[in-house]
């Protein structure tokens, strides 16, 4: 007896529709986090507003994509204040728990700057790109309060308030400021070596400084 071959069609919702879909999400998440790499890219050569249309060839699609997967420049802004926080969380160095006062910053500050050299010219970018300045304002105060508690948890660790002395936090934070290491690397002309030394020495002055007892003001 022979046997007919039958092919039973896919019902309503099948895995097929939903694999074509979860295809086409995959491949907007991919073109989504390109267009941000891409951005990043261009911000860290010093193109401080690339268009774009630069924007979109460095990522390998089309204006239309970029547009369809991002509203307008501050909705890209926004995602990349978003990307870059979730990255600084992976690449902020971890905090060290042997050691003295001393040895502890030294460390922590010698590998802040790998982070430092990365973030420098983005945030220079952020802070001087005039088309979207909430979304960018909003970036950099957020990778801010992440830097400004992981110092004040290295320091804590070593039993230094930062929130006992609010102008010690804000030099530390200025010194510490990746405006700060544009300036060392670009402006001075500093090698990574010497501005990484330059970093520490200068933290290390403001909590020696700190450290002494005041004296009593007439």
């Amino acid at each position: 007896m022979e046997m007919k071959r039958t092919t039973a069609k896919p019902a309503l919702g099948a895995p097929r529709a939903r694999v074509k879909l979860d295809g086409r999400h995959a491949r907007a998440e991919k073109n989504r986090v390109a267009v941000i790499e891409a951005l990043l890219a261009l911000l860290r050569a010093g193109q401080l507003a690339p268009s774009t249309q630069e924007i979109a060839k460095r990522a390998g699609v089309t204006q239309r994509t970029l547009f369809n997967l991002f509203d307008d420049v501050p909705a890209l802004l926004a995602a990349v204040g978003d990307y870059q926080l979730a990255h600084a969380r992976t690449r902020l160095p971890p905090l060290p728990h042997s050691g003295d006062l001393e040895v502890r910053v030294t460390r922590y500050v010698e590998e802040l700057s790998g982070f430092l050299e990365e973030l420098a010219p983005v945030r220079w970018a952020a802070l001087s790109y005039s088309g979207a300045p909430r979304e960018a304002r909003r970036g950099v105060d957020r990778m801010r309060k992440l830097t400004n508690d992981r110092l004040a948890a290295l320091l804590s660790s070593c039993g230094v308030d930062l929130g006992a002395d609010p102008e010690l936090a804000q030099a530390l934070e200025s010194a510490l400021d990746a405006t700060t290491w544009r300036l060392l690397r670009t402006q001075q002309g500093l090698s990574l070596a010497r501005a990484r030394r330059v970093l520490v020495r200068t933290s290390l002055a403001l909590l020696c400084n700190a450290s002494r007892p005041k004296s009593n003001e007439a």
